[in-house]
């Protein structure tokens, strides 16, 4: 529990927020077809937008399991996520600086509406890729000290506990 949340709960909106906005990145990149911005640009955005988004997409069917290789794969997948929105973040923040200043005022003010439409969407998507990444992390921390404890509990209880009162032995109790 972190939050006030289960960890399904905290699971579920993390995946519908990176899905959501991945794809809706995967559109805006489409509509900047449409007003024919930079293709070049676009593609390298649209292979973001579909990076992240098929890696959310497997990750959504990871989440579901609960064993120890899940949770570092989640933790894997969560870091590959957020490394895709983070670069496609910076590239369409970088393309939002540029397009202020193109010469081509027909197209400008189209492009620059894409372009910051595709900054929120990855920026919000790779936040919500970190904050599940960290989540991932820490659960699986406190997973392997829990076992640890329980581990030695265990091994406390077998090992440490009083023999039996046995009259014969030189033992003095």
């Amino acid at each position: 529990m972190c939050c006030g949340c289960s960890k399904g709960t905290r699971s579920g909106v993390l995946l519908f927020l990176l899905i959501t906005l991945n794809a809706a990145s995967i559109g805006v990149s489409a509509v900047a077809f449409f007003f024919k911005a930079t293709h070049t640009f676009q593609i390298f955005q649209l292979g973001m937008g579909l990076g992240g988004l098929l890696f959310s997409l497997i990750l959504a069917f990871v989440v579901r399991k609960k064993t120890a290789v899940a949770l570092v794969v989640e933790i894997l997948l969560y870091a590959i996520v957020a490394a895709f929105d983070i670069a496609g973040a910076i590239l369409t923040t970088e393309r939002w600086k540029e397009s202020d200043l193109e010469k081509d005022y027909r197209n400008a003010p189209n492009t620059q509406i894409v372009c910051l439409l595709a900054v929120i969407f990855f920026w919000v998507a790779a936040f919500a890729a970190v904050i599940g990444f960290i989540h991932a992390t820490v659960e699986s921390c406190t997973r392997s000290v829990r076992k640890a404890k329980n581990r030695r509990a265990k091994t406390h209880r077998t090992t440490n506990e009083e023999p039996a009162y046995d009259p014969g032995s030189d033992r003095r109790y």
